[in-house]
Formats: C-alpha cells, structure tokens, sequence
C-alpha cells in the first residue's frame, strides 16, 4: 500500500526536537541547577511528544 506521510505531525516532531536540542545544548551552560533541571524535564518532554507526532506522521 501507499503510506501518507502526514506532514503536519513530522513537521511539529521536527520542531519539538530541535527545540529540545536546543534546550539541551542550553542546559549544559546554565549554572543553576534548578534551572537546569526545568530545561531537562522539559526537554524530555518535548522527546516524547515528538516521539507521539512522528508516530503520528507515519501511523
């Protein structure tokens, strides 16, 4: 069969991790651990819903 990509969730997926890369390459600057903390559970997050949304995209 043919699958559809459906580009609106991979597109969203993409995001999500950049901007969890980005929080990630963030967190190891920040000196506040407490912060740093907040940046990796949201980036964990933000894994997980772009996990859900490529899902989505291929599913």
């Amino acid at each position: 069969g043919i699958y559809m990509v459906n580009l609106e969730f991979l597109w969203m997926g993409v995001v999500e991790l950049a901007v969890a890369g980005l929080l990630y390459a963030t967190a190891g600057k920040t000196r506040s651990s407490k912060i740093r903390m907040f940046m990796y559970i949201g980036m964990t997050v933000l894994i997980v819903l772009a996990g859900y949304q490529l899902i989505n995209a291929f599913g």
